[in-house]
Order: C-alpha cells, then sequence, then structure tokens
C-alpha cells in the first residue's frame, strides 16, 4: 500500500513537472523536458509528509489505547466507592471520553492526508451516558440521574446559571431522590461561584433538612466562608465552630480552627 501511495505521487508529480516544461526533439520523437532535482525534492517531500503522518497516527493511536485503558480501570472503580468519589470518577470519564472522541476524528483526518483508507467501522468509544454499578454497564441513567448529569456538566464548564437551573429540575423531579441532597448542595454552590453570597447561604442551609446528608459539612463550611465574603467576620466564626460543634469528625475541622484563630485575631 505504501509503494502504491509513493509510486502515484511520483506518477503525478511527474506529470506536473511535464506538463510545465518545454518539449525536445528526440530524433522523431517529442519527449517533455524534465527537471530530475525539481521532481527528487518533491518527491522526498511529498514521502517525509506520508512519513509524519503515519507516524502522528501511531501516536494518537497509542494515547487512545492509554485513555481506554484509563475509562476501563474508572469503570471498575466506580462499583464500590462513595457518592462524592463517584462524582469525582465520573467527571473525570467524561473529560477523557470526550478527548478520545475529538482524537479520533484528528485520526480520520490523518488517514486522508495519509492516503490511509478509511476504518471499516466505528472506532468503539465508552458511552459516558451509560453506567452501571458492579460491572453491570448495561444499565441505563435514570430520568433524574440524567437531570443530575447535566448539572454536574454546566458546572464543570463554569455555566453557574444553567447549573442552577438543571440541579432544580433534579429537585422538581425527585425531591426527596439520591441525588436530592447534592443537588441542593450544587445549588448553593453554583451561587456562590456567582459570587451571590446570600442567595449561597439560603440554599446551603437547606442541605441540612436532609436527613444523613454527605455533604452537610460543606454546606456548613461553605455558609461560613459566605459570611466571610460578605465581610461579617463575626457571624462566620459563629458558622465555623458551628461545623466544629455538629461535625467535629469533619475533615474541614482543622481548617476551621485555624480560620477561626485568624479571625479573632483580627481587630
Amino acid at each position: 500500500m505504501n509503494k502504491i501511495i509513493l509510486l502515484t505521487v511520483a506518477a503525478l508529480l511527474l506529470a506536473g513537472c511535464a506538463a510545465n516544461k518545454p518539449v525536445v526533439r528526440q530524433g522523431d520523437v517529442l519527449v517533455p523536458e524534465i527537471d530530475i532535482v525539481s521532481v527528487k525534492e518533491n518527491s522526498d517531500e511529498a514521502l517525509r509528509a506520508a512519513q509524519q503522518a503515519r507516524l502522528d497516527v501511531e501516536v494518537l493511536n497509542a494515547r487512545v489505547t492509554e485513555m481506554n485503558n484509563q475509562v476501563l480501570g474508572f469503570s471498575e472503580e466506580m462499583a464500590s466507592v462513595s457518592t462524592a468519589k463517584l462524582e469525582e470518577l465520573e467527571n473525570r470519564l467524561t473529560v477523557l471520553t470526550e478527548e478520545i472522541k475529538h482524537i479520533y476524528g484528528e485520526l480520520d483526518s490523518l488517514r486522508l492526508k495519509a492516503r490511509v483508507p478509511p476504518r471499516k467501522e466505528q472506532p468503539a468509544v465508552f458511552d459516558a451516558g451509560v453506567f452501571g454499578p458492579g460491572g453491570d454497564s448495561t444499565l441505563k441513567l435514570s430520568g433524574e440521574d440524567r437531570k443530575y448529569r447535566q448539572g454536574q456538566s454546566f458546572f464543570n464548564a463554569a455555566q453557574y446559571v444553567n447549573a442552577v437551573v438543571a440541579f432544580k429540575e433534579v429537585l422538581k423531579a425527585a425531591s426527596q431522590g439520591k441525588n436530592a441532597s447534592n443537588a441542593q448542595y450544587w445549588i448553593g454552590e453554583s451561587y456562590f461561584r456567582l459570587g451571590q453570597y446570600a442567595y449561597a447561604i439560603a440554599n446551603y442551609k437547606k442541605v441540612f433538612a436532609f436527613a444523613n446528608s454527605e455533604k452537610a459539612d460543606d454546606a456548613q463550611i461553605r455558609i461560613s466562608a459566605c459570611y466571610q465574603k460578605l465581610g461579617d467576620n463575626e457571624q462566620a466564626v459563629v458558622e465555623y465552630k458551628n461545623l466544629l460543634r455538629l461535625y467535629p469528625q469533619s475533615d474541614y475541622a482543622e481548617e476551621a480552627r485555624r480560620t477561626i484563630s485568624q479571625l479573632e485575631k483580627q481587630p
């Protein structure tokens, strides 16, 4: 196949050179005068371009293999992790999946440049819209899950207004569903990112209405941070102390103690 490509390129180059060169008589036969040096330079350039394209294809194929392995690893991890960790893995999985699709697009472009025949079948790409715990990858996401995933996507893309709308749709679809308390937290977080700290506080406080919410201590420390952002350090100290009182085992406890110490030293 490579020989055929190179012979074809060489033939085209020869034809181009012949079309632009004067003809000379050799006996009774008219033949085109060919610039051998120009032909060689052009053929060498075409060869280098084809070799580079093939190298690019190999590099991208290796990258796709590596990323597909990562995707498989993430899907196996998802079966036994907490909801918070699951959210992180799913976000990373979505990013990787989109990158894989982009790389396949680049590969197809390189195939055209290198005159490689198009692939017979579409490449297999992990579908981030399908997830099944315990290894059951055929389990489709519920409507609630899809809305929640959409909210995550908006938030990760810094589209915080859209994220608020999407997470509110989650609560409307299932006010006490498995994603409800987390959705409520991310509404507060979206307002926080928008700099609307009063709205953020109001929505963080709603997280406490959900029994055994995994986001309760997250919401509490963000409430404290909101009061700091609003310039109310006195109330911020109160809220940090509430964190230590209500959630003494929180991962944020040390941060709360450190911040309380700093704020209480301020005049």
